[in-house]
């Protein structure tokens, strides 16, 4: 039986807590409908939605008392298990977006997390999980327990979206091991596997996986961006393919994750011969609209068996953008047949891309060298192009005449613009904007620095001198530096060849280049009148200097 003492206090707290909600009402921005004020933390992530629960008792109350607000705002990392301990319960039964993330590597306190969110898998929405190993991870190699466990097999009815990043080192002998860590329970057939995964429609596996045999129960997913381990067969992959018809987006990267005896007993994902696998699989894919395929180093034999093996159950003409792998046994012809004419060609690094009329865009992945030989070997005319993106090299290849060019990118290096072979002029009638990406910067000992004004200098003279036949100045000329600089400017000089410049650093700058934290000289009034006074105060430091020497001299003599 309750005593006195105790009804009365718990009498008290009520009062006060009412009193508190009233004072808080007064407030004028408490005076909204409480639907506006839950559409405005509803916008809120969960550090900031945390933070407005302690601004007043109103907002804490209706916070609080709003499960649907923290079922979708789950955003939390390992390092506040804590946080994540509160969280949960403040979601009651409402479903769930979680998106947990592991900055600090492989830990404990990530295996905690993992076990609590199992409890909750039944009533997940979406799940995002990004595991981050440290450069240094050896304490990993001493860990007693060897996987990490994420359990599906109590069955997640309402789960839409899983993406799970699970990055690892890339050095020592356990490599293997490390991307083995992560284990995903999936319905035994001893348990009912109807409707499992019923809801799950976009699944992304990127890093390491025990097994992703769990797709094989997946019906209708929409997109597919997994990495393939060595166990997972090709015929398994073509089941998964099967099984979801309404899949529209399929990337696929084929690495070497597994035991080093599947690789070293028989060729990987060659279950199914070339020759029969249209006879026993048909056509598939009807609704793909992107297939995106990667791999390569000691398995690269074998992932272009499995290109040749998909390109064939493909209806490769009706799917919009395919990115391959360049290889001997790719069919040319129809692999670019729905690019012609192409209207975009761009050389990037390790790809090529051609865009077609139609939108259908095709690229080709492989070695540098490779792709500037397919380049001139592609049986498409250029006459339709209208963004051209080349290394400063293949400038010398390129069609003297393109009338439909608009957008042009070089990449190189200014010495390779004051290349000889480069003084022939290209004539384009329809060039809008020319955008040249520096991709490095001397900044040796004994080799002169860049100024801005230079590198402004050599540009403008090359698109004034080398490229013709434009009517009027082009809209806008960009370059982009691995340094810092980032300026824009409008110029109204007559004859000028550019009505503006921009200068961006570079987006994606090389981890070795010194310039990713330095500036391009700028030769810009103030700056150049700062070097001035300083220029001015060391040649009168260096008087000073001369004048002590020469009096210490008098006196010693």
């Amino acid at each position: 039986m309750i005593s006195l003492r105790e009804a009365v206090l718990a009498h008290l707290d009520s009062v006060h807590n009412r009193l508190r909600l009233s004072i808080g009402c007064y407030a004028r921005v408490n005076q909204l409908p409480v639907d506006v004020l839950l559409q405005v933390f509803a916008a809120l992530s969960t550090k900031e939605l945390v933070k407005a629960t302690h601004v007043c008792y109103h907002w804490r109350h209706l916070a609080l008392n709003t499960p649907t607000l923290w079922a979708a705002s789950l955003h939390v990392t390992t390092t506040r298990n804590d946080m994540l301990n509160d969280l949960l319960p403040r979601s009651a039964a409402s479903p769930l977006d979680v998106r947990l993330e592991e900055p600090h590597g492989f830990s404990p306190t990530l295996r905690r997390a993992l076990r609590l969110l199992n409890q909750h898998t039944h009533r997940m929405r979406s799940l995002e999980l990004e595991a981050v190993s440290p450069e240094n991870g050896k304490h990993l190699h001493y860990r007693k327990e060897r996987y990490f466990a994420l359990h599906l097999n109590l069955g997640v009815p309402s789960l839409t979206t899983l993406h799970i990043t699970w990055q690892r080192p890339e050095w020592g002998t356990h490599r293997d091991d490390l991307r083995h860590a992560l284990s995903i329970a999936v319905p035994t057939s001893e348990a009912p596997t109807a409707g499992a995964f019923a809801s799950l429609h976009e699944v992304t596996l990127h890093g390491a996986f025990y097994d992703i045999d769990f797709l094989l129960l997946c019906s209708r997913l929409s997109a597919l961006d997994v990495e393939i381990p060595l166990s997972f067969t090709l015929s398994s992959l073509l089941c998964v393919i099967t099984g979801n018809p309404a899949l529209q987006s399929l990337k696929l990267l084929f690495s070497d994750t597994g035991s080093r005896e599947i690789a070293a007993t028989h060729d990987p994902w060659e279950d199914i011969p070339k020759d029969k696998a249209v006879s026993q699989c048909g056509v598939l894919g009807a609704a793909l609209r992107n297939v995106s395929l990667a791999g390569g180093g000691r398995l690269r034999d074998s992932v272009v068996y499995v290109q040749t093996v998909l390109f064939s159950v493909f209806d490769t003409n009706e799917i919009d953008r395919i990115t391959g792998i360049l290889s001997t046994d790719l069919d040319r012809a129809s692999f670019f047949a729905p690019v012609q004419p192409p209207t975009g060609l761009e050389l990037i690094e390790d790809r090529l891309i051609l865009t077609g009329m139609r939108g259908y865009q095709r690229s080709l992945q492989g070695e540098e060298h490779d792709l500037d030989s397919e380049l001139l070997r592609l049986p498409h005319s250029f006459e339709h192009l209208v963004v051209l993106n080349l290394p400063v090299g293949l400038w010398i290849d390129v069609p003297t005449t393109l009338r439909a060019l608009e957008t042009l990118q070089i990449s190189g290096t200014l010495a390779h613009l004051l290349q000889p072979q480069l003084q022939i002029s290209r004539g384009y009638p329809s060039l809008r904007a020319v955008t040249f990406n520096l991709l490095t910067l001397p900044m040796r000992r004994g080799v002169p620095r860049e100024s801005l004004i230079l590198i402004l200098g050599l540009l403008s003279a090359f698109v004034g001198v080398r490229i013709t036949q434009y009517r009027r100045p082009l809209e806008c000329l960009t370059i982009i530096t691995p340094a810092r600089n980032q300026r824009e400017l409008r110029v109204a000089t007559p004859g000028f060849p550019v009505a503006a410049i921009k200068i961006v650093p570079s987006p994606h700058p090389a981890a070795d280049d010194p310039w990713r934290s330095a500036r391009v000289m700028d030769d810009s009034e103030d700056e150049s009148r700062r070097r001035r006074g300083m220029h001015e105060w060391m040649e009168n430091r260096r008087s000073l200097n001369e004048a002590e020497r020469l009096r210490e001299l008098e006196e010693s003599d």
